[in-house]
């Protein structure tokens, strides 16, 4: 007998759902998520990183953030059939080679360039 309300058989499904029982099964769970997340914040998450060297757990945790939202973006971006080369902002712009043919340049490289000959 169940020794909280003297009713019925204590067995593993009763010790949960006896209506003698101070807490819902649905408090006692909330409680040990809170308490489960206090103890990662006090005892975890200040600990250093084994995985990053001279950073916190807690950078573990915004790594995995970081990278599954990458994950997310490139489905979509599969999804949608883009590429590298279709994401890719380049300013470009016209120059004439020897063969006056249009060759493409990119205006960062020639800026690189036109201050280094200065």
């Amino acid at each position: 007998m169940c020794p909280r309300c003297n009713e019925d058989i204590e067995d593993w499904e009763h010790i949960w759902v006896c209506e003698a029982n101070e807490f819902e099964i649905d408090e006692l769970i909330r409680k040990s998520i809170y308490e489960f997340e206090l103890k990662l914040q006090k005892e975890v998450m200040d600990q250093q990183s084994q995985v990053l060297i001279g950073k916190k757990r807690f950078w573990e945790l915004l790594r995995g953030v970081y990278n599954e939202k990458c994950e997310v973006v490139a489905e979509l971006e599969k999804e949608r059939g883009l590429e590298k080369r279709d994401l890719r902002k380049r300013k470009e712009s016209p120059t004439k080679d020897d063969d006056d043919g249009i060759e493409i340049e990119s205006n960062n490289k020639n800026k690189k360039t036109d201050e280094k000959e200065k």
